[in-house]
This record gives structure tokens, C-alpha cells and sequence, in this order.
């Protein structure tokens, strides 16, 4: 057993064994010792693993034959699994060291710090897995735990509502990462990543999966209702960890892609327009939470976008600087929903001089997010600008001067002008807050050179040899500029007319969740289509399973309304394969 192989395998192994402590602790303290302890420990396994800079698989054990093959759960230690396990342990142990004042006085603090363990060591097994057998197993427990911490103020009717719809979503789409399995179980093959030997029908079956964790358009409703969680929460998922899966997915399969070059136009297409329309609408949202979720959404677009450069290089380079500058924001604006009590930045304002701190922090992150000169995205468009098309280069552009307008606004009505409320002029920020921002800013300041020399791209080409790279920082800080003056005086200005068609398209689109597509497939799930109650009564009275299930049909819709999401997922997925067959054998017949 080698050392990066043992390294490896307790960084996923610890934290999902303290998972255990921290949820039987008998204080609150000792659950988030645990926490922090078993987080801890994988930052520094995950770093022992990145400074030895290991190369290589492993593989434990074998529970599973296909032919002549056996598998196990298969690692494997490069540059960019390496890298997105440090950049999630180093995320996930900020997060639980903020938790320590942010979830005091919560009475789920125990099952709140197992999940987030839980989550973790999932997501470093996504990070390592070194086939789809291995990667599926991971990324469905990533999946579930999402769906724990997403629900986890289950009280709450929306919150459990938007946990089953993260849940219905993204697990419907995980269809086509089990369909690829299964394809490659039917043919004896494992399928290692990047899928070199896959073809067309298996990736496209896979980047199914991922663009529905990813959030991209129109499966981004999901990662919008998910707001309902903890900000702590929000922080950890938006940033290293869940909706970043897929874009890394993505840049593990991007050799196979880059042999299928419509498959990858049409993925790198749909990341422009997601990166666009999500700008957009969050030029016009009024919850903090919300504004953070459609950038999240617009910079995962972007990841997907930056595939089409002959190298995911530059898509790494951006999740990693997403990661810590949108980590930073979630947990900036935390200490004001905190003391506040409210997401809506009606409710805020002035906050800088009471969270000055906070405000510090959302600074640095709000210069990152828009591209600062040798700073923060400025480095993902160093690494892409040799590969930038005409209309990749356009809509980078774009999206740079929408994401100062909003992310100026953001800033501009929570922490500039006067206090709107009460709550706000007397807001605080704790000694584990400040701390978390302490070591968040500089974070910030490395990420991007660090991603950009991990993954041997030159980053000598600075400000005056990157046109593409200061044309879109310009913009961007304009447009931050601009915002921020527009707004410290005025809590509205015309700005958000722009957004107005596509938010009545996203209404449509919260219709057709909620109500068109339940009522659309009424029809073919009545044999299928069993309420709550019904799935009760089953486990006391199996004999009327069908009665009960018939008669469930007179209930109201709303109630049947997760079952027909899940079997428009069924619907869907059969679909996909069955155009992917008809395009693989039009390509390779």
C-alpha cells in the first residue's frame, strides 16, 4: 500500500467516520470539535496527497464483475483531482469553523454537522473516483446528503419542497450516469475516465447528469429553490462541493469530448446561454441568497463554456476561483442574515460600518468575481484567452460586465447607504466570523495563480500580453463601478427592466414544474401515482396497495406532485437514450 494510495483513501474515510461522532455527540460543542477535527484532517491528508504530488490509480477490494473484469472503488491521484480535493477540504473546513456561530442555539446541530461530513467525504470521492462505477457510487451519496441539508429546516413547507426538488432533478438526470454504467456493464467495460474508449451514446448520457448538477438551463430552478438552506449550507454547495461536480465531471471527460466535437459545441453552447440568462435575471432579484444563486448559476455556465478550449485547464482555473470567491460571498453576507433575520436586502443597507469585516470580505470576493487584474477570474481568462472563438470571446465579454453590474448592486444595497431597519443598524459579526474572513481574503488572492501553476499553465502573460483577459476585467469593474454609485443612493434604478421578459420565462418555467408538468402526466403515471398517505398505509396494510393507490388519484395535485416529476424524469431519460443511440449510430454506423 502505497502512501498517496493510504492518504487518499483516509481523507474520504475520516471525515465520513467522525460523521458518525458528531451526530451521537452530546453538545453542541463537541459536534462541531468532530466537524471541525474530521475536516481537518482531510485538508491536511488531501494537501499531503497534492505536495507529494501523487500520480497514479488504486484500487480497494472487488465487489463487482463485469467478464473477465473486477471492480472496486477505484482512485486515482492527478493534477486536477488533486487539486478539486484540496479546493473542497480547504471550502468544507471554512464553512464548519464559521458554523460554530452561525448555527449556535440550533437544536439540529447535530444532524446538521454529520451531513455536512457526510457531504464532504462524498465529494472527495467524486474527486478522486477514477471510473464511472466508482464515481456514481459517490455522487449519488452526494446527492442524498444534498437533499438532508437542502431540507434541513424540514419545518419549513418550501424547505422540503425545494429538497425534493434537488433531489427529483438531479436525481432524474442521474439516470444517464447510470444508463452509461449500465451500457458499459453490457459491453465488459469499467469505463475509467476520461472515457477515451467511450462512445458517443456514453458521454452524452453522462453529460446529461452533469449539466443537471450543474445546474445549467433549464434545470437551474432546482439550485434557486435550494436557498431554503442554511447560508452555511448555500456556501458549501455553491462553491467546491454538489453543483460544481458536474462542470468537474465535465473537464475529467473533456479528452472523449474533444473527439465528439458537435457533442461538445452543443455543451458548451448551452454554458454561454446559462451564463447569460442567469447574469440577467440577477439583475433584478431583491433576495441576497438569490442574487448569489443566479451568479453561481452564470459562473458554472461560464466552466461549461471555457470546455470548448482544446485543454479544461481554463474551466478548472475558473471552478477553483469561483469556489473561494463565491464561498466568501455566501459567508459574507451570513453574518448579516444572522443578526438580521431576513435574505432581503430591503432589509439591509449600511451594514459596513456594523459587519466591517463582512464588508471586507465581500470586497475581495466582489473584485474576484469580476476580474481584478492578476486576481481572481482574471486568471481563468489568462489560461483561455489562446482559445477563445469569436463567440466565446463575446459572450465572456458579456457576462464580465453583467456580473459587476449585479454583484455591485448586491453589494451596494447591503452594505453602502443608510439602514433600512432596526435589525440593520444593529447587526454584529462573531469571533469565529471574523476569523472564517481572516483567512477567506488571502484565499481568495492565491487561488487562481496557485490553479493556474498546479495545472502547468504559464500565467507570464500578464495584463499588457492578455488583451482578452484586461478587456473583460475593464468591463467588469465598470460595471461594479457604476452599480455600486447608482445603487448606494437609490435601492432601484431601470437596470432591471432588462431582466423582465426572462423572468417571466422563468416564472413559466416554475409552472411547468409545479403544476403543467404534474397535470401533463396524470394520465400515464395513474397506475403509479400513490400519495403520502398511501405509502404510509402500505407498510400496515399491503393487501390494498392498488386500492389505496387508485384512490389517491382524487387527491389533490399538488400532492402527486413529486411522483410525476420523478416519472417525467424516467420519461425523459428514456428519451435521451434513445436519440443518443440514433445520433451514435448516424456518427459510427
Amino acid at each position: 500500500m502505497t502512501a498517496p494510495y493510504l492518504y487518499i483513501e483516509l481523507a474520504i474515510a475520516v471525515p465520513a467516520a467522525l460523521s458518525i461522532a458528531a451526530f451521537i455527540s452530546r453538545s453542541e460543542k463537541q459536534s462541531w470539535l468532530a466537524a471541525l477535527a474530521a475536516s481537518l484532517a482531510s485538508l491536511f491528508l488531501t494537501s499531503l496527497v497534492e505536495l507529494a504530488g501523487a500520480e497514479g490509480s488504486w484500487r480497494i477490494g472487488g465487489f463487482i464483475r463485469l467478464g473477465a473484469r473486477v471492480l472496486g472503488y477505484t482512485f486515482v491521484a492527478d493534477p486536477y483531482s488533486r487539486l478539486m480535493a484540496v479546493t473542497t477540504a480547504t471550502i468544507s473546513f471554512l464553512v464548519i469553523l464559521f458554523s460554530r456561530d452561525y448555527m449556535s442555539g440550533d437544536p439540529g446541530y447535530r444532524r446538521y454537522y454529520a451531513a455536512l461530513l457526510l457531504f464532504e467525504a462524498a465529494m472527495l470521492g467524486v474527486a478522486y473516483a477514477a471510473n464511472l462505477v466508482t464515481l456514481l457510487v459517490f455522487w449519488e451519496i452526494l446527492g442524498f446528503t444534498s437533499f438532508i441539508l437542502i431540507g434541513y429546516w424540514y419545518q419549513k413547507p418550501r424547505a422540503r419542497r425545494a429538497a425534493r426538488l434537488a433531489l427529483l432533478v438531479t436525481g432524474s438526470a442521474d439516470l444517464g450516469l447510470i444508463a452509461a454504467v449500465v451500457y458499459g456493464a453490457a459491453h465488459s467495460q469499467a469505463y475509467a475516465l476520461p472515457l477515451s474508449t467511450a462512445p458517443a451514446i456514453v458521454l452524452a448520457l453522462v453529460s446529461v447528469a452533469a449539466l443537471a448538477k450543474s445546474a445549467q438551463f433549464p434545470l437551474h430552478i432546482w439550485l434557486l429553490e435550494a436557498m431554503e438552506a442554511p447560508t452555511t449550507v448555500s456556501a458549501l454547495l455553491h462553491s467546491a462541493t454538489m453543483v460544481a461536480a458536474g462542470a468537474y465531471l465535465l473537464e475529467r471527460i473533456h479528452p472523449a469530448l474533444l473527439a465528439h466535437r458537435g457533442l461538445l459545441l452543443d455543451v458548451s453552447a448551452l454554458g454561454c446561454f446559462t451564463a447569460l440568462y442567469a447574469a440577467i435575471l440577477a439583475l433584478r432579484e431583491i433576495d441576497a441568497k438569490r442574487v448569489l444563486a443566479y451568479s453561481t448559476v452564470s459562473n458554472l455556465g461560464v466552466m461549461i463554456a471555457l470546455l470548448y478550449a482544446p485543454t479544461p485547464a481554463p474551466s478548472m482555473v475558473h471552478l477553483v476561483v469561483h469556489a473561494f470567491f463565491k464561498a466568501t460571498l455566501f459567508l459574507a453576507i451570513a453574518a448579516a442574515i444572522h443578526s438580521i433575520g431576513s435574505t432581503s436586502l430591503a432589509a439591509m443597507g449600511g451594514l459596513r460600518r456594523r459587519l466591517p469585516y463582512s464588508y471586507a470580505a465581500a470586497v475581495a470576493a466582489s473584485l474576484a468575481q469580476v476580474g481584478l487584474p492578476l486576481y481572481g477570474v482574471w486568471d481563468s481568462h489568462v489560461a483561455a484567452e489562446a482559445a477563445w472563438g469569436e463567440w466565446l470571446r463575446a459572450a465572456l465579454y458579456a457576462e464580465a460586465l453583467l456580473a459587476g453590474l449585479y454583484i455591485g448592486r448586491w453589494l451596494a444595497l447591503a452594505y453602502h447607504g443608510e439602514p433600512r431597519t432596526r435589525e440593520a443598524a444593529r447587526a454584529e459579526e462573531h469571533a469565529f466570523m471574523r476569523a472564517t474572513y481572516v483567512l477567506l481574503i488571502p484565499l481568495i488572492a492565491v487561488s487562481g495563480a496557485a490553479a493556474l501553476r498546479l495545472l502547468g499553465v504559464s500565467a507570464l502573460r500578464s495584463a499588457l500580453l492578455c488583451p482578452g483577459a484586461a478587456l473583460s476585467s475593464a468591463l467588469g469593474l465598470a460595471g461594479l463601478a457604476v452599480s455600486v454609485y447608482a445603487y448606494s443612493a437609490r435601492t432601484r434604478t431601470g437596470v432591471e427592466v432588462v431582466a423582465q421578459p426572462l423572468a417571466l420565462l422563468d416564472k413559466g418555467l416554475y409552472a411547468a414544474y409545479y403544476t403543467a408538468i404534474p397535470m401533463g402526466f396524470l394520465g400515464l403515471g395513474r397506475g403509479a401515482a400513490f400519495s403520502e398517505e398511501a405509502l404510509e398505509r402500505l407498510h400496515e396494510e399491503p393487501a390494498t396497495y392498488m386500492a389505496l393507490g387508485l384512490g389517491s388519484l382524487d387527491e389533490p395535485p399538488r400532492r402527486r406532485g413529486a411522483q410525476y416529476m420523478l416519472l417525467l424524469g424516467f420519461f425523459a431519460a428514456s428519451a435521451i437514450i434513445i436519440v443518443a443511440y440514433a445520433v451514435s449510430a448516424y456518427v459510427h454506423p
